[in-house]
């Protein structure tokens, strides 16, 4: 699946989902990708790319997910081979998710944080982020707020953080 897109690339809501096979997603405005409320399916959630160039919201939102995996990036070391971000908001949102991993992705945010993780629910949560390039111009690059029962794993390896580092 390659989606194309001048809003939002991929949106879904409830339920169960699986993604497999190559997928990338490309916007011009976004959210590329957005997923809450779901249980992720055993085969899990991947796409090679997913990238977003002028984005005035988010560029990936993920929020309330239980169950398998969510994969962004082929996990090759290659810079941005993952993806390139480059939004206003957030560049990449995690709320409360069982389990995601970020490879090879650039987030660049001028107005806000680049990433952030958050987790205040008693579920574990897994969030994995290999070869990440997070820059804010106007905030942090990366910001970790663990407040929940259950336990919280980051994972930041081979990656750079630019702005106010906050965790």
């Amino acid at each position: 699946m390659n989606i194309t897109s001048e809003r939002t690339g991929f949106s879904a809501t409830g339920g169960e989902l699986a993604v497999t096979g190559t997928n990338t997603i490309s916007t011009t405005s976004g959210p590329a990708l957005d997923l809450s409320n779901l249980e992720v399916n055993i085969a899990g959630v991947t796409f090679d790319s997913v990238s977003v160039s002028a984005g005035t919201g988010m560029g990936i939102e993920l929020e309330n997910l239980t169950g398998g995996t969510v994969t962004i990036g082929p996990n090759t070391g290659v810079d941005g081979a993952g993806g390139t971000l480059t939004t206003v908001g957030t560049s990449i949102s995690v709320t409360n998710v069982e389990s995601a991993v970020f490879n090879d992705v650039t987030a660049t945010s001028s107005g806000s944080d680049a990433v952030t993780v958050v987790h205040n629910n008693a579920t574990d949560s897994d969030v994995q982020l290999d070869n990440l390039t997070a820059t804010s111009t106007n905030d942090s690059g990366v910001v970790v707020t663990a407040a929940g029962a259950g336990e919280l794993d980051v994972t930041l390896r081979d990656s750079t953080e630019i702005g106010r580092a906050h965790v």
